[in-house]
């Protein structure tokens, strides 16, 4: 699946990640560490708009389990 919001990180011993879609819906992002650093590491994305590709899981429910993430202005809309 792909996604695109507004990405917010919540520091609480480890980073949290959620992202906030156009519907003002919020989604709780699994993002491995890999997988943030080859996206220039979580502080160049926090608060900005991305585009992430993924798995929808149910654990925690409703999150994605992130393939790839990058800058929305970097990528292609998600068309879904």
């Amino acid at each position: 699946m792909c996604a695109s919001g507004t990405l917010n990180i919540i520091w609480n011993g480890e980073p949290r990640y959620f992202l906030f879609d156009d519907q003002e819906q919020q989604r709780r992002l699994l993002i491995p560490e890999e997988v943030a650093r080859a996206a220039g590491g979580p502080l160049r994305l926090n608060g900005k708009r991305v585009i992430v590709v993924g798995e929808c899981t149910d654990d925690p429910p409703g999150s994605i389990r992130v393939q790839s993430i990058q800058l929305e202005e970097e990528g292609r809309p998600c068309k879904e």
